[in-house]
């Protein structure tokens, strides 16, 4: 069975709870899995895919979720990942500022990593972006 990963990057609650809620329903499921902070992850070996939620802050990934992106960046080639950067993608008009600013800034990061946005997702008031699915395919087989 495959092993899981989630791992959070933040400096208030909110994110920390989103992932808690990740471990819990996974954990509930079945599923072998792991709960830790990302400036406590020093190895990626052992799991089969690695869930990452982070602050995002004026389009940038707080800096521990940065600094595990860039730790394992060539892990993430094969190893699946899946990315939630959580903040405020709205402006007081209710206008998304994620089209305007964040993903300009995130480009970089996401074709540096080989990933590919899959969706907003409002309720969390969350981005998911996801690993490339030749990785996908390998871990479902």
């Amino acid at each position: 069975m495959s092993r899981f990963l989630v791992t959070y990057a933040c400096s208030k609650p909110a994110t920390y709870l989103i992932a808690s809620q990740f471990y819990g329903r996974m954990k509930n499921s079945g599923y072998p899995t792991s709960l830790s902070s990302a400036n406590e992850v020093f190895s990626v070996e052992g799991f089969d895919a690695i869930i990452l939620l982070a602050e995002l802050s004026h389009g940038q990934v707080h800096q521990e979720g940065a600094e595990l992106l860039d730790s394992f960046q060539s892990k993430f080639k094969t190893l699946p990942l899946w990315l939630y950067l959580c903040g405020s993608f709205h402006s007081e008009e209710g206008r998304r500022l994620w089209d305007s600013r964040s993903k300009t800034r995130l480009e970089p990061l996401l074709e540096r990593l080989d990933l590919q946005e899959v969706g907003y997702i409002s309720e969390l008031d969350a981005l998911h972006i996801s690993t490339p699915a030749s990785a996908v395919k390998s871990l479902r087989a």
